[in-house]
C-alpha cells in the first residue's frame, strides 16, 4: 500500500509504513490536503494557508464502506441530488466519476451503490434536482460495523428530518 497525498494539480506519493510523510519545498501557499490510501476512505482537509517551513498534521483515515441505496417510489425521469454529510453536517469528498459531481451524486436510477464512505456516522441527504419533486429527505445511518449497508427510502412518504 502506498498512501498519497494531493493539492490543487499535484500529487505526492509516499510509502510509509508508520503514515508520516514529509513535504519540501514549497513556498507559503494555501493548499487543500486530500488523503488517500488503499481500503480507506478519501479524507479532504479545508483549504489552509501554510507558512513556509514545517508543520505537523495529524489525519485520521477511515476504513472505506459502500450503501446500497434503494428507492422506491422513484418515478420515471425523477433526478435527485444526493449528498453525504458527516457528523458535524459537513460534505463528505466522494470519488470522482460521472455521476459525481462537486460532492454530489446525481441519481436516476432506483438502486444505486455509494462508494469511498468512511465507516463512521454519516448522513445522507436526498432532494429533488427540480423544484417542487420532493422536500429534502434526511436518514443518518452507522457504517462502522459493516463494510456494505442497505438504506431503503420510500420517496412517497412524508420527509423525516
Amino acid at each position: 500500500m502506498v498512501p498519497s497525498i494531493g493539492g490543487m494539480g499535484s500529487h505526492h506519493p509516499f510509502d510509509s509504513s508508520s503514515g508520516q510523510f514529509e513535504i519540501s519545498g514549497l513556498d507559503e501557499t494555501e493548499i487543500t490536503l486530500t488523503f488517500e490510501a488503499d481500503g480507506y476512505a478519501r479524507r479532504s482537509l479545508p483549504s489552509e494557508l501554510f507558512e513556509h517551513g514545517d508543520h505537523e498534521l495529524e489525519v485520521e483515515l477511515f476504513p472505506e464502506r459502500f450503501v446500497e441505496l434503494v428507492l422506491e417510489g422513484l418515478r420515471p425521469n425523477q433526478t435527485l441530488d444526493l449528498w453525504v454529510l458527516d457528523a458535524e453536517n459537513q460534505s463528505i469528498p466522494l470519488p470522482v466519476g460521472a455521476e459525481y459531481l462537486a460532492g454530489m451524486i446525481r441519481i436516476q436510477d432506483a438502486r444505486h451503490t455509494i462508494r469511498g464512505l468512511p465507516a463512521q456516522e454519516v448522513t445522507i441527504q436526498l432532494q429533488g434536482s427540480s423544484i417542487g419533486t420532493i422536500p429534502s429527505i434526511r436518514r443518518t445511518i452507522d457504517l462502522t460495523a459493516d463494510r456494505k449497508v442497505q438504506l431503503k427510502i420510500d420517496l412517497d412518504e412524508p420527509a423525516r428530518k
